[in-house]
């Protein structure tokens, strides 16, 4: 029942984190980086930030730097085991690291939950590409990256130069990320 309640929740805090990011998109007052919450197009459409380096650990434990992955096409997906949007992308994810990784493609999973969770979750489906895990830091990170509503999940694209060139709030499509990961390897 406990389960439910949580689920129901978090259902719930999701739809209405999406609803606030659509209708309120005034960013704090103390931010003064230029924002688009939702950027979706079949060609990068390049922003004026750039990478934000941050270290997390990974599944084994190990302090990993988003630094270690300069030069590569990134895509970095904030989400939790308990969004159900967030599982329904991760296949697809999984399946573009695949597809590109030695193109220069690195899905880099970023988990906002309990490390057991994440760990039963990855070794269920299996998957292949780096799961960087962290709870409070990872609200912070995702504040820094554009995301003010707290929405997962939450993906930004950053090409070889390190320039963010795309973002969204909610689930990507294969059909809506793949041209654009293309287009940038």
């Amino acid at each position: 029942m406990n389960k439910i309640i949580i689920a129901a929740v978090a259902i719930t805090a999701t739809v209405a984190g999406v609803w606030v990011a659509k209708n309120r998109l005034a960013k704090p007052p103390s931010i003064t980086a230029t924002v688009a919450i939702s950027t979706v197009a079949t060609k990068p459409q390049a922003l004026s930030e750039t990478l934000i380096p941050f270290s997390l650990p990974d599944m084994e434990g190990n302090k990993r730097n988003l630094e270690e992955w300069r030069g590569q096409v990134l895509v970095i997906n904030f989400w939790a085991t308990w969004c159900p949007p967030c599982r329904e992308e991760i296949p697809m994810f999984m399946a573009l690291h695949e597809d590109y990784k030695d193109k220069g493609l690195r899905i880099i999973g970023v988990a906002i939950d309990q490390r057991d969770a994440v760990e039963d979750y990855r070794d269920t489906l299996l998957i292949s590409y780096p799961i960087l895990i962290g709870e409070r830091e990872v609200m912070t990170i995702m504040r820094q990256y554009g995301n003010y509503a707290g929405v997962l999940p939450y993906s930004v694209i950053i090409d070889r130069d390190g320039k963010i060139q795309n973002r969204k709030l909610g689930a990507y499509t294969r059909a809506e990320l793949e041209p654009m990961i293309r287009a940038l390897l």
